[in-house]
């Protein structure tokens, strides 16, 4: 079992019960700045409760997609619940691995990692499985917690990554990074594309 799956496979009811929203900003700032519109297939990588997937959802309808995939299958019936009682249908889960999320190939518009990306070891390679489930120009918005920072939420500081990092490693996997953004409280958003 990965350390990521590990790690969450026993906490799946108190994610749902404790785990904060995310902001309303983040939805107009990633159609400023990632181009999220209605009629894209959106991946919500280790979209754990859905909280993101669901908005997401809304906000590519009515024939968008999102994929809600997550390395955690606990996760997914009550993620379903949560949808069909906001009235979510076009939300569809994927059960992923540590190596990739189990996308067809240039299939999405938009990858969307939030809080999800420290996680992740052997990122490079992550990267180019990310890449190939991408349609060409499509996009890569990671939202990930400030590393300097005292804040009261997420990993240890040694276990966060920083924008810069992000940046470099979006970069060395081919994509051009178009922001590099401070305009959360507690996570900074980087986002690439691919040509």
């Amino acid at each position: 079992m990965s350390d990521a799956k590990q790690r969450f496979s026993d906490r799946v009811e108190n994610y749902f019960k404790y785990r904060p929203g995310y902001p309303e900003e983040l939805i107009p700032l990633l159609q400023r700045e990632a181009g999220l519109q209605p009629e894209q297939v959106v991946a919500d990588i280790g979209a754990a409760s859905g909280s993101f997937s669901r908005p997401l959802a809304r906000a590519v309808a009515p024939s968008g997609w999102v994929f809600a995939v997550e390395i955690e299958a606990g996760f997914f019936a009550p993620l379903h619940r949560l949808a069909a009682e906001q009235k979510v249908h076009n939300l569809a889960t994927v059960l992923a691995t540590a190596e990739g999320p189990n996308l067809p190939d240039g299939s999405v518009d938009l990858m969307f990692l939030c809080d999800t990306l420290h996680h992740i070891q052997g990122r490079a390679d992550y990267y180019q499985v990310l890449r190939k489930s991408l349609k060409p120009g499509g996009r890569i918005a990671v939202a990930d917690f400030f590393p300097d920072r005292d804040i009261p939420v997420g990993p240890k500081k040694e276990e966060r990554l920083s924008p810069q990092q992000v940046s470099d490693e979006l970069q060395a996997a081919g994509f051009s990074v178009e922001s590099n953004l401070e305009l959360l409280p507690y996570q900074y958003i980087v986002v690439g594309r691919l040509p």
